[in-house]
């Protein structure tokens, strides 16, 4: 769950580090608020939108397991793993 978390943030601030970027290369100072002003709304819904099509994306593209679960139990002494049969 952890690494879901750190990877919608990566993914939401993504567009705020490129815009950064750019504003290092357009040799502006990307620390003063000036250089940020009338972009932030349009950085955020940028990220909203890329997390929530990461989203999409994953849903469509992942692998999906069709028989029934077993759970973790105990067999002869050995715990065996939960898996799908």
């Amino acid at each position: 769950m952890t690494r879901a978390v750190f990877e919608g943030l990566v993914l939401f601030l993504a567009p705020f580090a490129l815009f950064a970027l750019y504003l290092g290369a357009r040799r502006r100072n990307p620390f003063t608020r000036q250089a940020w002003d009338g972009h932030v709304h349009w950085l955020v819904l940028t990220g909203l939108v890329v997390v929530i099509a990461s989203f999409v994306y994953i849903g469509l593209v992942a692998e999906r397991s069709t028989g029934a679960w077993v759970p973790t139990h105990l067999k002869d002494g050995v715990l065996v793993p939960g898996h799908f049969e």
